[in-house]
């Protein structure tokens, strides 16, 4: 399979420079934000596109929706979404496929409320250990936190395979 895309020489240039130049230290997800100003930025023509490849050192990255493989910590919304046990169902897999029945604006709507819904990391993501904690309330019981430091490196991960052999581009929205 081929990294190619249909971009403007431009925006290609603007968006492997974003990817290579950023400190994003996550190796599956790289976030990025081009400011659209002058030769550093997206071509016009190019402002609506999505899904595109764009080939850097490190390989191929794909622009994906900003909140593809992100973890979020559903507890507060579930104790007042009327069909809690739906939502508990998925709790095994760690995926839950957003339901047809409510438009993506819900989604948005629920997660912009912090506090029914908190962004917890990205896949691959690495965080320190009290900062997780804090994070999704683990540090109230002692002995979890202590369980946490032995591991040393908490690493969140799921049945997700690296796509194209590279990694995921996310850009604009």
């Amino acid at each position: 399979e081929t990294c190619t895309n249909t971009l403007q020489e431009v925006s290609g240039n603007a968006l492997k420079f974003a990817l290579e130049s950023s400190n994003d230290e996550n190796s599956f997800l790289r976030d990025i934000v081009l400011w659209n100003n002058g030769d550093s930025g997206c071509d016009p023509l190019d402002e609506l596109e999505y899904a595109m490849l764009i080939m850097t050192s490190e390989g191929c990255w794909e622009n994906v929706h900003p909140d593809h493989l992100s973890v979020f910590d559903f507890t507060n919304y579930i104790s007042s979404h009327p069909t809690a046990n739906v939502i508990e169902s998925f709790v095994d897999s760690g995926v839950m496929v957003y339901p047809s029945n409510h438009s993506m604006s819900f989604f948005e709507e629920i997660k912009d409320n912090r506090s029914l819904v908190t962004r917890v990391a990205r896949y691959g993501d690495k965080m320190i250990v009290d900062q997780l904690a804090d994070k999704l309330a683990l540090n109230v019981d002692p002995g979890v936190l202590i369980a946490l430091a032995d591991k040393g490196t908490i690493m969140l991960e799921n049945l997700v395979q690296r796509n194209r052999g590279g990694g995921m581009l996310v850009c604009g929205s």
